[in-house]
């Protein structure tokens, strides 16, 4: 899947999406009865395909993008067991995922993430 791809998916497939686009990145907020302020939403999954804020996972390529999903702590725990300790969490599953296999198997640059404080 593509970005575009990705996106319609997200917007098609979850009742009550809204999008926000910037910079060509996506912020998918759920807001099912359109009464949340847009100053108190928080995006449950976020698309991003440049290196505006972040220019670590080097996503100013072509076709190359990172997919955020919160999956929220428990969901998280039950997939990959409790967190390590004594290492950073942002490179919790390093170790699990391999980065290149991730880029070409489904166009996102990494797999990494942390677990929910």
């Amino acid at each position: 899947m593509n970005e575009a791809e990705t996106s319609q998916y997200i917007t098609e497939t979850f009742e009550g999406v809204d999008v926000v686009t910037d910079s060509g990145n996506s912020f998918f907020f759920y807001n099912p009865d359109k009464n949340v302020p847009p100053d108190h939403r928080f995006p449950f999954v976020t698309l991003v395909t440049s290196d505006l804020y972040d220019q670590f996972s080097n996503l100013n390529r072509p076709s190359i993008f990172r997919l955020n999903i919160d999956i929220g702590k428990q969901t998280f725990r039950s997939l990959f067991g409790e967190p390590s300790r004594g290492r950073p969490r942002s490179h919790s599953l390093r170790e699990i995922f391999d980065d290149s296999t991730a880029a070409r198997s489904s166009g996102a640059k990494n797999m990494t993430c942390s677990p929910p404080p």
